[in-house]
């Protein structure tokens, strides 16, 4: 005979059997938490039949869910690879124009120090590299590096709505912002509804 042997409880997780002859104690059952009479709601943000979702489960959608974005548009999102809320709200083309514009805030004109070494030339094409902050805002998207100027300006400035033609208007972009917040958002959330 078996000297241990395991079971599966309710809760799916294994547990022991004492040695044969021992009396058997099952687990503590968790208590279910019952769920909230919850007012937050997202229902400007996303289509209709995804109002329901959790924040986690919203950020696995495609984009074309977000109110406002046609299905079509997913397949245009797929060439930038966005093919999730989440990807859009992490797509590293939009946090490089919102860092953009929020350190052009703090920048003063013509006061650069000669002797400075911050740079964004990574981020950058060539012809926008020595440009100021604020310059950089109303240059298209294109002038980030690896943006495309004959696609990804087409497709910003005609293809998809709101229209996107600089690289302010993108750091602004709702779907980015509310999909950023998705993201931020899903950090946080219990799926058991408990309070910890």
């Amino acid at each position: 005979p078996l000297e241990k042997y395991t079971i599966m409880t309710e809760e799916l997780k294994i547990h022991e059997r004492p040695p044969i002859g021992e009396p058997y104690v099952p687990p503590a059952k968790v208590q279910k938490v019952e769920k909230p009479a919850y007012t937050l709601n997202v229902n400007n943000a996303l289509d209709k039949e995804f109002e329901t979702r959790s924040f986690k489960e919203i950020c696995e959608l495609p984009p074309s869910c977000l109110q406002g974005i046609a299905a079509a548009s997913d397949e245009k999102f797929g060439h930038l690879k966005i093919r999730t809320i989440r990807d859009l709200g992490e797509w590293k083309y939009y946090r490089l124009a919102k860092a953009i514009q929020a350190l052009s805030e703090t920048e003063e004109e013509g006061k650069r120090n000669a002797e400075g070494n911050s740079n964004i030339n990574a981020g950058l094409i060539k012809e926008y590299e020595t440009k100021s902050l604020k310059e950089i805002l109303q240059a298209p998207p294109s002038a980030l590096s690896g943006l495309s100027a004959e696609w990804v300006d087409e497709e910003l400035q005609k293809n998809i709505r709101p229209h996107v033609t600089t690289i302010e208007e993108l750091a602004n972009w709702k779907y980015c912002r509310w999909a950023e917040a998705f993201v931020t958002l899903a950090e946080f959330e219990n799926a058991d509804h408990s309070s910890r």
